[in-house]
């Protein structure tokens, strides 16, 4: 009974040694696996590791690179502002001569040179025939603007109230400067005893200017009205505002300058296109 009972015993034990072996086997094999598992995990962490910081470094080289564009582009523009303003006073420059004047009926065989003279002489001025180089109308040509000259007197005014501007080119800088200043003394003559066509009106003779600095001139005259600025006027071509008398002038060259001076960032929108054609 004895030896029966101990071989069961045996037989037991050797049953549970071999279960523990072959737990044992399992639990190495799992760990092993699982070693596996996590050397292949580290592996691909370590590659994703390179990656991001491969990706970072890329980042920062981009980052870098777009604000050195960034830097050049901002000095780029600068450059071309100052060329633009530059070439405005070079353009300005031709028209040292030139003179505008406004507010006069257009007839379609008129003498324009003629005109000239007559207004010179309405403004207390003498002016020749050889101190004219060109006198013409500019702008977009209006037959809806034109009067009939009948025997010197005009007729049939036509619907369209603002005749073409006249720009005359001197031969001289100090015969244009001259009808300029009688113009200023005499402000608001009119084309009264003229003997010119049309009724009697009120013409303007002004400095020609660019079609840039005609545009500044404009937005400045805007902005200083909505700003309160009193003085807002031309000298030489230079665009030139003042707040109030006594204070400083400041010369308006480019649309910085208008939001610069108005301390607005709306100013300047909508700005001429660069063009090097006058009207």
């Amino acid at each position: 009974m004895s030896s029966i009972i101990n071989i069961d015993t045996e037989s037991l034990i050797s049953l549970i040694n071999r279960r523990f072996d072959s737990l044992k086997d399992s639990i190495d094999t799992f760990k092993t696996e699982v070693n596996a598992r996590l050397t292949q995990l580290s592996d691909t962490v370590s590659s994703f590791d390179q990656r991001i910081s491969s990706a970072e470094a890329r980042i920062e080289s981009l980052s870098e690179t777009t604000m050195k564009l960034a830097s050049e582009n901002i000095s780029l523009s600068n450059a071309v502002d100052l060329l633009k303003m530059e070439l405005s006073d070079r353009e300005q420059e031709f028209l040292c001569n030139d003179v505008e004047i406004s507010g006069i009926t257009e007839t379609k065989e008129e003498n324009v040179g003629h005109i000239v003279q007559v207004l010179a002489n309405k403004l207390g001025l003498s002016i020749n025939e050889c101190d004219i180089v060109s006198a013409t109308r500019v702008g977009v040509f209006r037959p809806g603007g034109l009067v009939e000259n009948v025997s010197g007197k005009g007729s049939n005014v036509a619907a369209e109230p603002r005749p073409r501007p006249i720009a005359v080119r001197f031969a001289r800088r100090s015969v244009k400067d001259g009808i300029i200043n009688a113009a200023r003394v005499r402000r608001g003559a009119t084309t009264a005893d003229c003997d010119l066509p049309g009724p009697s009106r009120r013409f303007y003779v002004n400095e020609r200017l660019t079609r840039t600095n005609r545009w500044l001139f404009n937005k400045a005259r805007e902005e200083g009205k909505r700003h309160g600025w009193r003085f807002i006027w031309t000298k030489e071509g230079k665009v030139l505002v003042r707040k109030e008398q006594g204070k400083a002038s400041h010369r308006i060259r480019s649309e910085m300058d208008l939001a610069s001076v108005f301390g607005s960032d709306k100013v300047g929108t909508n700005g001429p296109r660069p063009s090097t054609t006058n009207y």
